[in-house]
């Protein structure tokens, strides 16, 4: 059904083709898949793809504009009994007949506030974030208990060699990683809530974080030696919410300083997002999740691939190739031995950090606090941010 109604989250698609060549039913339990190709991440695509009733969806010719109630009947462990569209808020109930681990909650609501602090504290809901300057409210306090998200939501500069040919030049990508002050960005910022974001692109809490690629941090006086006297202007596209105006700002005056002039042009969240997908910029300030998937989300950051069944990557950076990070993406994806795949993942961090096709800035963490007498089992998964998001916070397990 996906081949032909390709959902919006898709991570069957292969270039213009399908990762899955077929598929063959072998006995009551089990299911044998055929892939096209050799690919290390197959089971992490095919295991995030949604399975939808054949009875129910078979006869719908048009899933976009199919919103009964049949429409949000799935396998998982809870079931959908209520939803405001106006409000944004969902109920979903327990379903005891789930086959895996049980339900550990009977009902679980998701309500929208305007104040998540306010709503906490006055016991409307059981769980809200937390920002950095107010955690002394809660901390050593047993009726409490915080943690920490993982730094998987994050801000980058991208770099369009399209519109810019300067950007090209090696030496100004690493003098503009040199001339902005990372640490600056999370406190003035984030204020204090996020970590800098690394050269290499994968986050500090990244699995398969290389601890040992490039970091640049704030030279500016390293930033204007590799500039030799020549001055640059650009103009730097952002959204406009307070986060963005604020890098953005920040941006202009630490490239300021080192001869970089920067005009700031501020439009909104689905203005910027056209241009990004159209290439319609000279840099781009971009703001996203997704930092903790499968390491392979540097192939469609980085690399560029063409040839039979393939167009240039459409996440890629327009105008940028590099002959070792085309290899190396290619082949970590082939490599299906785990310890082989990570090497080859740590040289491909190493090789984009010394190249910096694009600046990574830096990747939100901040704080969530809940109250544990009322519920405790709130869990991450290993490449995600958001605690709420994991089904397994609300299954029990022995």
């Amino acid at each position: 059904y996906f081949a032909v109604h390709p959902p919006v989250f898709d991570k069957l698609q292969e270039g213009k083709g399908n990762l899955v060549a077929a598929i063959e039913v072998v006995d009551e339990h089990t299911v044998k898949i055929v892939v096209e190709t050799a690919n290390a991440t197959v089971l992490e695509r095919l295991g995030a793809m949604r399975i939808i009733p054949e009875h129910i969806w078979a006869k719908v010719d048009d899933p976009k504009k199919f919103n009964t109630p049949e429409a949000v009947i799935g396998c998982g462990p809870y079931v959908l009994k209520a939803y405001d569209r106006e409000q944004g808020a969902y109920r979903f109930e327990a379903f005891s007949d789930y086959w895996g681990p049980q339900p550990r909650v009977d009902v679980i609501q998701f309500v929208p506030v305007s104040d998540g602090i306010l709503a906490f504290d006055q016991g409307e809901i059981d769980l809200t974030s937390v920002s950095p300057d107010l955690l002394a409210k809660y901390e050593d306090k047993k009726e409490f208990a915080l943690k920490r998200n993982p730094a998987f939501w994050g801000y980058r500069l991208i770099f369009n060699m399209e519109k810019r040919p300067e950007f090209k030049e090696k030496s100004l990508r690493q003098a503009i990683a040199y001339a902005v002050d990372q640490d600056e960005l999370v406190e003035k910022v984030a204020r204090g809530a996020a970590r800098p974001a690394s050269a290499g692109y994968l986050p500090v809490d990244h699995i398969w974080f290389n601890h040992e690629a490039k970091q640049y941090g704030y030279y500016p006086e390293r930033a204007k030696e590799l500039l030799e006297g020549k001055e640059y202007a650009f103009t730097l596209l952002t959204g406009n919410n307070n986060a963005e105006l604020r890098i953005a700002e920040l941006l202009k005056i630490s490239l300021g300083t080192v001869g970089l002039k920067v005009q700031v042009k501020s439009v909104d969240m689905k203005t910027r997002d056209a241009a990004v997908k159209n290439k319609e910029y000279e840099m781009v300030l971009y703001g996203h999740g997704g930092w903790g998937n499968d390491a392979d989300l540097l192939r469609s950051l980085y690399a560029r691939e063409e040839g039979v069944g393939c167009s240039p990557s459409a996440d890629g950076i327009p105008g940028y190739t590099n002959v070792r990070i085309n290899e190396l993406c290619q082949r970590q994806l082939r490599e299906m031995n785990p310890e082989r795949r990570k090497e080859l993942v740590m040289e491909l961090q190493a090789v984009i950090a010394e190249e910096i096709p694009q600046l990574p800035l830096y990747n939100t963490t901040g704080y969530i606090v809940y109250r544990p007498e009322k519920y405790d089992g709130w869990r991450y998964m290993f490449d995600h941010h958001e605690v709420t998001h994991n089904k397994l916070s609300y299954l029990e397990f022995k």
